[in-house]
């Protein structure tokens, strides 16, 4: 079955905002894309059943919950907060240095964000303007612990990866 395509107000801004996150370069390093429409594959929206899975590691998930705003009037004007959460393995170089794989791991968002802030004032490949992101807040950065099936089902598996979660506000 094909997928839905993301047209309407409460759909198109995952799409929009996945097209963004998916052209910074910083993110198709992370996720080894060779380039933006590769680097979709590993980016999540409006859904991800945990239960049933974890995260794209790595990778990138896109939703919003009851206290994310989202608004359109009737003169189209619209703008909204989608949450995003990046997640990818430790880091091999500093696997035993939990104070440098922070350091390193809070540049990579860093430069994540800040190329999606400056990206959404550029055109966007085939026309147009990318997803106006506004700003950005942070919620967590850190580890997280893989789900129990994920540790059942692979034992030698590094048992935490790195997560950001953020608030992305747009217009």
């Amino acid at each position: 079955m094909p997928d839905v395509i993301a047209s309407g107000p409460l759909s198109r801004p995952f799409a929009l905002a996945a097209e963004l996150l998916a052209a910074s370069a910083t993110f198709q390093a992370l996720v080894s894309a060779a380039d933006a429409t590769e680097a979709l594959d590993s980016i999540d929206y409006p859904y991800r059943d945990l239960e049933a899975g974890d995260y794209l590691i790595p990778g990138g998930y896109l939703f919003d919950d009851e206290s994310l705003d989202q608004f359109r009037d009737w003169s189209g004007k619209e703008g909204g907060q989608l949450g995003l959460v990046l997640s990818a393995a430790k880091s091999v170089t500093h696997a035993t240095d939990s104070k440098n794989d922070l350091k390193e791991w809070r540049n990579t968002l860093g430069a994540i964000l800040a190329e999606m802030l400056t990206l959404s004032k550029t055109p966007a490949a085939g026309g147009g303007f990318h997803w106006n992101l506004t700003g950005w807040r942070k919620v967590s950065i850190g580890w997280q612990q893989k789900s129990e099936d994920a540790l059942d089902a692979d034992p030698t598996v590094e048992k935490t990866f790195r997560i950001g979660l953020f608030i992305l506000n747009w217009v």
